[in-house]
């Protein structure tokens, strides 16, 4: 399960550093975003249970302290990469995993509130995430604002053709645009040293 996670890791940090189409973005990053989600909730419950199995004690803090300490290990894994990725999709799974922890705890059939404490840190735990979720979405409205303010345009129009000169968000890239007055307009890229 670890190599597994460290194999995703790998595999979502190239695909977020590759420049993808909406639709390409859609059906592999998203995917990929999603089942790393899980497999990061799988890891941290597997080693949980490796370490209850050996009745492994060794820092000497009760059951219930135990669990919100890897309660808050896991949402500070969400938050960081969600922050540094900039993908809800990941926080999304981490959410609906400790809302599935909350609702045990919880239920009246299962534990019924027995661990108030548990009960606290899985609901700070959620309102941390969903903050973090805000924050990275509220980021992304503001960077796509402000790249469509960067493509601030030069113009000119002569007697057969206007020419628009744009900095395009991609660095050091200018795009020529040229119209002329009875066709379409067209783009060509011009790469600037």
């Amino acid at each position: 399960m670890l190599l597994m996670l460290l194999l995703l890791i790998k595999i979502n940090t190239f695909i977020f550093n590759a420049s993808l189409t909406r639709r390409k973005a859609f059906f592999i990053q998203l995917p990929f975003s999603i089942y790393f989600g899980w497999i990061t909730i799988v890891t941290i419950a597997n080693i949980t249970a490796c370490l209850v199995s050996i009745d492994w004690d060794r820092l000497g803090v009760s059951d219930v302290t135990r669990t919100m300490i890897i309660l808050f290990f896991g949402a500070t894994i969400v938050i960081l990469t969600t922050i540094r990725r900039l993908g809800i999709a990941y926080a999304l799974v981490l959410i609906w995993a400790y809302y599935g922890i909350y609702s045990k705890h919880t239920s009246e059939i299962r534990l019924n509130g027995e661990y108030p404490s548990i009960i606290l840190s899985i609901l700070i735990c959620l309102a941390l995430i969903t903050l973090t979720i805000v924050i990275v979405v509220v980021k992304n409205y503001a960077d796509k604002k402000s790249a469509k303010e960067q493509a601030t345009a030069f113009s000119f129009a002569s007697n057969s053709c206007a020419i628009r000169l744009c900095y395009h968000t991609i660095p050091n890239t200018y795009i020529l645009l040229q119209k002329p007055i009875v066709m379409n307009l067209t783009a060509y890229p011009i790469e600037v040293n």
